[in-house]
């Protein structure tokens, strides 16, 4: 805006400067100055003024444009000063790290997708405990190496028998199992397709949760107190 200010003000003395040296007051477009070529203000004409502009004229029109300027300037400054100071804006939370000690890689986006799932659902997310993912491991590695895939291993060992048997007392067991998916996106996503094991991952019963993979082969278990 300052710059169309100077640039007035050098205008203004050039032609000031070319009338005296003509001897007689220079004609402006006055108008001009002031809207778009071939655009019509309601009221006025986009030709030149009759009469001839005196310098006294042209140093009013300089005054009315700066005071113009100053005002546009003052409106931007008090929508900027509207703005939430930093010191008011909410500080950004920390995100808590997932600890999962002990847990492959698989095993803990496995346990942080299932957690995801149910926050999603409005419910709490599971703490990781490395005893229940022992045993969650541990059937996992059992069904890979002797070749079956059951919630009941070969000695008829059900979920919350092998629980006890690791010595995790409960009163609430589940577990989910899965085989031949290569991710862990792909396992969460065809547990949370399956009614049961979507009742499992979501259900408000259990507050602890152990991942166990090996091998393609997939073991979620979950306890409540």
């Amino acid at each position: 805006m300052l710059a169309v200010v100077i640039c007035l003000f050098s205008t203004f003395v050039t032609a000031s400067a070319a009338s005296e040296e003509d001897g007689a007051a220079t004609k402006l477009n006055v108008l001009g100055l002031f809207q778009v070529a071939g655009e019509k203000t309601e009221g006025t004409s986009d030709t030149a003024l009759d009469r001839p502009t005196t310098r006294a004229e042209m140093i009013i029109m300089l005054v009315r444009m700066i005071a113009e300027v100053a005002a546009n300037t003052a409106e931007v400054v008090a929508i900027e000063d509207h703005s939430v100071p930093m010191a008011e804006l909410a500080p950004v939370q920390p995100v808590a790290p997932v600890q999962t000690p002990g847990a492959s890689q698989f095993e803990r986006e496995v346990f942080i997708l299932i957690n995801l799932e149910r926050t999603n659902h409005g419910l709490e997310a599971l703490e990781w405990d490395s005893r229940i993912a022992g045993v969650a491991r541990a059937h996992s590695v059992d069904m890979s190496q002797r070749g079956y895939f059951n919630h009941i291993n070969l000695e008829g060992l059900r979920p919350g028998e092998r629980k006890l048997a690791a010595d995790i007392k409960f009163r609430y067991s589940a577990e989910n199992i899965a085989r031949g998916f290569r991710t862990p996106e792909d396992v969460v996503a065809a547990w949370m397709a399956s009614p049961s094991h979507r009742d499992a991952i979501l259900s408000k019963m259990p507050s602890l949760m152990g991942i166990g993979v090996h091998n393609n082969h997939w073991t979620a278990n979950f306890v409540g107190f």
